[in-house]
């Protein structure tokens, strides 16, 4: 053996291991470097059944600085990879022709997926058969993507209609996809076969592409609300549209000064492949650029060739959704310098009509008849805006004028740019009216720097079927509303390029923040597996072990001395801790829960809720708990119970223990989430830590503690049954859920919020039954309450008719504690800072109920679902996505971890809400008539 595989081979063990690697483990590690005056360490994982387990594990363990290597060879993994909250971190492999990662078997949505990180790199590998997307990356900052490959096997043969409907729109939807970032760099990479785009941006900040190849795809490469994007010398082929730019009406933040150059378009003549029912099916093929209503781009120094319908298209979004969007947006494109670009042979084959596409079929055809039968090599829809009646500056969260400053809001853009364009943030109120002063000089007419420019292109045709295509059209079609498509069509179309004659200064390509240094003051943070075990193992007998809560992540449970009875964790915690429950709690499988809340000796937990005294009241923010001190464990056991048939419990199942922890960092506060695995040995029940996660066998029959909870008989509930695959979460997706970009960092509490903990129980600190809330206090553990806990939010048993205050099963009832079950279940995720928030749809209980709330809006992943159409339509459950998503067991359930049994309790009274209560004079429900509007694939995502 040699002496490179020994090292391979005691890195894997200790990985596998499951416990802390420190600094001083550095002879069995494949490398051990100084980094910042620490020693950074490189995991290596190799292919075999252990892999999954042991790449999970290293990514736990690893800390800033650190490597953890994927070894040449081929891996099969069947579930998602989470690199969440990390640091500093780079994920290698050997290559992408040698490393190769694939995710056929797995039934999660994504392959590898990484949250708020910072620093983080990925390199050489492919990742292939996703289900969803390949990689996935968002509220990321300093990363970097290089000799990267996303590829979904049979891609090549998407060029053939018969095969494109039949195999290709099988696929998953995304290669890669980074969302709400900023200081990215992607080169040097490939992609190849996605049913949406190989490789998008969503709000991307700051961005260089260089050096990629996206080809075989839907789209190539998509971005919407694209900030300081570059895109430069790479290929963008044989998809069925080349580049996609879009102007999202859903983020107030607009795109600018993004730049294209040194590209080649080609050949994008795929016929579209995307799922019926997909936005996107709405594309015709044959183009290799669209353009759609983004403000600031540069098309410079490309070739645009063979692109059979068009090789550059400009419109506005009116041409595509016609409906009315908020006054924040903008529809209209301006600001483009196109220049410098050869257009070769483009629109010979214009794209085919597509059925799937409803009305919008007609488009190309009708550009076609009014440019007199003939394509252009470019084409623009002659939309542009006019002077309104506002006068009034929008205002931001504050009450300020935009274009005026305020301290007191912060923001990554300035509130106006270099023209006067208010920069919006999502906090921003609506504007009363749209505020367009800004485009305008005094006469009325646009002001230069907002115009198209099309200048000094080079323009060839070397083919019989281009020998009549004309350089540029301006066909005069300006919305898809009907009305307006009678008039437009009274206006003939024009060739005449002059009023387009001109320049812009050229926008500075994107220079991102990268590689991402070290910060020197990270070693403090660092960690020995000499100091794990001395703090660990060597806490004080019968307390709390306060110093390894602080810091280390021990391999045993008992090691933190939180219980009594280090082999029970359902009962008895030490000083400072108290046994809660919420009204509401998260459905797992059916498992009993046991939470508690540990709070260190001289600290408080400090008030603050989302409705109540302004002085303690979260900033527009409902997913903040209340502020728990540095030390704070919060505790939940989840066991599988039997009762007898008088309800006494014969067995109780514990079978895992997870801990979020509060600790202070070298330079910030927070969460680290993790669960112990408990288990027999010779010399009792441990918990064990289990980075990887587990898959386990359970089973279950007894009664719900809460007598209030009933049948239809009035009987108490019992709940039946068993799964195979009970998922104990690995510790890196811990963050998925619990994290956001407007909480504490890290895997930040849900629960622990007052309305969930608004409710009497017996209070052990008083000896009497109280209040939650109130015991707290009574404990010490809570600084005081602004008012009697009567008076303060709270949320109901969404399982208990009447808890609401009103009528039990009366539809206000019926909502509300449906709204309850919705928050607890789904809005740590579905949240303007949560990881499902490119959905747009938040389910937290105080939001209004409209098209942000799901209510007759087109789903994130359009086409999975059938023929439903929208994830709410009133009065008809049968044909929402919601429920259907509650209800499988696929890659598509929701949500999507934690979860493998259907919870029919809930599932019941979703129906009767979508049903009954949605449709109700009594609930207030908006945006209902979009549901009579059509739906995808007439609209894009």
């Amino acid at each position: 053996m040699t002496t490179r595989m020994l090292m391979a081979c005691l890195s894997v063990f200790v990985v596998a291991c499951g416990g802390e690697l420190g600094t001083d483990d550095a002879g069995s590690l494949a490398s051990s470097s100084a980094t910042s005056g620490s020693a950074s360490r490189t995991y290596e994982v190799c292919p075999g059944p252990e892999a999954q387990d042991q790449l999970l594990a290293a990514i736990f363990h690893a800390q800033q600085g650190d490597t953890v290597m994927l070894c040449p060879g081929r891996f099969e993994f069947d579930s998602e990879i989470p690199i969440h909250e990390k640091r500093g971190l780079t994920l290698k492999g050997a290559g992408k022709d040698q490393t190769i990662v694939s995710f056929l078997s797995s039934n999660y949505s994504a392959g590898f997926s990484a949250a708020r990180t910072t620093g983080l790199t990925i390199e050489g590998l492919t990742v292939e058969d996703a289900n969803s997307t390949a990689v996935f990356i968002m509220d990321s900052s300093q990363f970097t993507v290089r000799d990267l490959r996303t590829r979904w096997n049979g891609y090549d043969t998407c060029d053939t209609s018969q095969e494109a409907e039949n195999s290709c729109s099988k696929h998953g939807e995304i290669g890669m996809v980074i969302e709400f970032s900023r200081d990215i760099l992607v080169e040097d990479s490939e992609f190849f076969g996605a049913t949406a785009f190989g490789l998008g941006f969503s709000l991307p900040h700051n961005a260089l592409v260089r050096r990629v190849l996206a080809a075989h795809n839907n789209i190539g490469v998509w971005s919407d609300n694209p900030r300081a994007l570059t895109v430069t010398d790479s290929d963008i082929e044989a998809n069925a549209v080349g580049v996609l730019l879009t102007e999202d009406r859903d983020f107030s933040l607009p795109g600018a000064k993004s730049v294209f150059t040194g590209n080649r378009i080609k050949a994008n003549n795929t016929p579209n492949f995307a799922r019926t029912g997909n936005g996107f099916a709405a594309l015709p093929s044959g183009i290799g650029m669209l353009h759609v209503a983004v403000d600031q781009l540069e098309v410079t120094n490309n070739e645009f060739l063979d692109n059979g319908t068009t090789g550059l298209a400009i419109i506005n979004a009116a041409l595509l959704n016609s409906t009315q969007a908020s006054h924040k947006y903008d529809r209209f494109p301006e600001g483009i310098n196109v220049h410098a670009n050869l257009f070769r042979d483009n629109g010979g084959e214009p794209g085919q009509p597509d059925p799937r596409a409803g009305p919008a079929a007609a488009f190309v055809p009708l550009v076609i008849a009014k440019n007199g039968g003939k394509a252009a090599q470019i084409a623009w829809d002659g939309a542009t805006d006019s002077p309104n009646d506002c006068k009034e500056v929008p205002r931001d969260e504050r009450g300020v004028p935009l274009d005026q400053p305020n301290p007191d809001s912060p923001r990554d853009a300035p509130r106006t740019d270099e023209r006067g364009r208010p920069n919006f943030s999502e906090n921003d109120p609506e504007p009363n009216c749209r505020y367009t002063m800004w485009k305008f000089d005094e006469s009325g007419k646009l002001r230069p720097e907002n115009l198209i420019y099309i200048d000094n292109n080079r323009f060839e045709s070397t083919r019989p079927q281009t020998a009549l295509v004309d350089d540029f059209v301006n066909f005069h079609l300006t919305s898809s509303n009907q009305q307006q498509v009678v008039q437009d069509l009274l206006v003939p179309a024009s060739n005449d390029l002059s009023p387009h004659a001109g320049t812009l200064p050229s926008w500075p390509l994107a220079e991102p923040a990268v590689p991402y240094r070290l910060d020197p003051r990270s070693a403090s943070d660092r960690v020995k597996s000499t100091q794990v075990e001395k703090t660990c193992a060597g806490g004080p007998k019968n307390q709390v072990n306060w110093e390894a809560l602080l810091r280390y992540n021990c391999p045993r449970l008992s090691d933190y001395g939180l219980f009594d009875d280090p082999k029970d964790p359902r009962h008895s915690p030490r000083e400072r801790g108290m046994l809660y429950k919420i009204n509401s709690p998260l459905f797992s499988d059916y498992a009993v829960k046991y939470r508690f809340i540990f709070v260190p000796p001289g600290k408080k937990i400090s008030y603050a809720d989302y409705e109540g005294d302004p002085n303690v009241s979260y900033d527009n923010n409902p997913q903040r708990s209340m502020n728990l001190p540095v030390g704070s464990v919060i505790v939940k056991t989840f066991a599988f119970r039997t009762d007898d048939s008088a309800g006494q419990t014969v067995d109780e199942q514990v079978i895992e223990t997870r801990l979020l922890i509060k600790r202070q960092e070298y330079d910030r506060v927070s969460w680290v989430g993790m669960a112990y695995r408990w288990m027999d040995t010779p010399s009792g029940r441990i918990a064990k830590l289990a980075p990887e996660g587990a898959s386990v066998p359970v089973s279950f029959d007894y009664l719900d503690e809460d007598p209030d909870v009933v049948n239809a008989d009035g009987q108490r509930r019992r709940y039946t049954g068993s799964t195979d695959i009970y998922s104990v979460p690995s510790a890196s997706s811990c963050a998925a859920c619990h994290g956001g970009t407007m909480r504490d960092p890290g895997a930040s509490p849900i629960s622990i919020k007052p309305r969930h903990l608004n409710r009497e129980e017996h209070c052990i600190a008083t000896g009497s039954k109280q209040n939650q809330l109130n015991c707290l206090v009574a404990a010490g553990m809570l600084d005081t309450l602004p008012d009697d806990p009567a008076n303060l939010e709270r949320t109901p048993r969404w399982n208990v008719p009447g808890d609401s205050g009103h009528a039990p099963g009366s539809p206000r009832d019926v909502h509300d504690r449906m709204r309850a079950y919705l928050e607890i279940n789904c809005s740590y995720c579905h949240a303007p800072d949560g990881f499902a928030r490119i959905s747009r749809v938040s389910l937290d209980s105080f939001r209004r109920v409209d098209s942000n709330y799901g209510i007759c809006r087109p789903p994130l992943l359009s086409g999975r679902f059938g023929d439903r159409r929208f994830d709410i339509e009133p009065g008809n459950a049968e044909m929402s996505v919601l429920p259907h998503r509650d209800s499988i067991s696929s890659f598509l359930r929701m949500p999507p971890l934690a979860r493998s049994l259907h919870n029919m309790e809930a599932h019941e009274l979703m129906e009767d809400w979508i049903n009954r209560a949605l449709i109700d004079p009594s609930v207030e429900v908006h945006d209902t008539d979009a549901c009579n509007r059509g739906g995808p694939p007439i609209a894009l995502p």
